[in-house]
């Protein structure tokens, strides 16, 4: 019966720390998304977030390797402030008390 409960709350601790990842990255990206250049951001998210090859992000915004590399460089800077506000804002209880 024991191992029973402590299988039910290693679930739902998993499950409570993916959705606490789940708002935290959401967070972060709308933050980032506010911060920068559009272009910027979307070959940002399409290759960092979305896991795209490059080529793939080349082809499709019609940019070279050089400029999705620096939007991955330029914006992962801001996108790695955000995730820490981010983190900061989602660990504050509800009210802001």
């Amino acid at each position: 019966m024991d191992n029973l409960i402590d299988g039910r709350e290693d679930a739902f601790d998993r499950l409570a720390e993916e959705e606490w990842q789940a708002l935290v990255m959401g967070l972060a990206i709308e933050k980032t998304r506010a911060r920068v250049a559009l272009k910027a951001f979307e070959l940002f998210h399409a290759y960092v977030i979305e896991e795209w090859p490059v080529a793939r992000v080349m082809e499709t915004y019609g940019v070279s390797r050089d400029v999705v590399y620096q939007a991955k460089r330029r914006v992962g800077k801001v996108f790695a402030q955000a995730v820490i506000e981010a983190q900061h804002e989602a660990e504050q209880p509800v009210g802001g008390e």
